[in-house]
């Protein structure tokens, strides 16, 4: 019944537990109801014996846990009250990762507006029209192709029938679940910046500067599971099309913002 059914998005990708500072730790565990004495030895526990399950539905890098997010602890304890809700109150839910949604509505009608986002595809964009100078690319020496970080792009329309297809399942009796939702395929820094040239025929000007500390080397998701579960065949698979969608929204909400039109609904 839909009383029984939660779709919930809290990880959208993984950070190192080990790397929490005490203070989230311990807050951690007071959320879970455990004394401040056993708390440490709990996380250290739970991360020993979960490690195994998490990285092998979630990233293709080698290891979460030299990884610092500072918004980690809030999802990953999303992901364990869905958990306890789930046994307490046989709540069926399907956990939906996202990584790095991009792009915008084919039709113009619907895309990021957000001020100041810090999206790579969102700058690009933003240098492709003209409303910044450059983009800052952090870290060429890293272990990749190029030396610049690789992320799994996935287009915002294909994400939206990945929630289509979860409900569908949850309501035909599916179990609870945990997906990942990307394509399984990485681009660089480099290589994103590139399809935006591409695309836009026009030039991007980089600067290029040192690492960030915290920065995920490569991040992909492991759709197996959610290639295998769900009645979902992405149709934006594409890099040069998200960029183009997203694009073409750029474009269009650059016009409204500087003609005093009416503003298009932002995702």
């Amino acid at each position: 019944s839909p009383a029984r059914i939660a779709i919930c998005r809290p990880l959208m990708s993984f950070a190192g537990l080990s790397m929490l500072s005490a203070a989230e730790v311990l807050l951690c565990g007071a959320f879970l109801g455990l004394p401040v004495t056993s708390t440490p030895m709990f996380f250290a526990t739970w991360l020993a014996n979960s490690s195994e399950t998490l990285t092998s539905n979630s990233f293709t890098t080698r290891s979460f846990t030299a990884i610092t997010m500072h918004w980690f602890s809030s999802k990953l304890m999303a992901e364990i009250m869905l958990h306890d809700a789930a046994a307490a109150h046989e709540l069926n839910y399907v956990v939906l990762r996202y990584f790095n949604v991009a792009g915008a509505d084919p039709q113009g009608r619907i895309g990021l507006a957000t001020v100041g986002a810090t999206h790579l595809m969102k700058i690009a964009m933003e240098v492709a029209t003209g409303q910044r100078a450059k983009i800052d690319v952090f870290g060429t020496d890293y272990p990749t192709p190029d030396g610049t970080c690789v992320r799994d792009f996935i287009h915002v329309c294909d994400l939206v029938q990945v929630h289509r297809s979860a409900l569908a399942y949850l309501r035909t009796g599916g179990a609870s679940v945990t997906l990942n939702c990307g394509y399984g395929r990485g681009y660089s820094v480099l290589e994103t910046i590139e399809a935006v040239r591409r695309v836009s025929g026009r030039a991007i000007p980089v600067q290029y500067a040192p690492r960030r500390p915290g920065d995920i080397v490569s991040m992909v998701a492991d759709t197996s599971r959610l290639r295998t579960l769900l009645d979902w065949t992405p149709a934006y698979d594409d890099l040069e099309t998200i960029a183009a969608h997203a694009l073409a929204w750029e474009e269009k909400l650059f016009l409204e913002r500087h003609s005093g039109a009416p503003q298009r609904a932002s995702a």
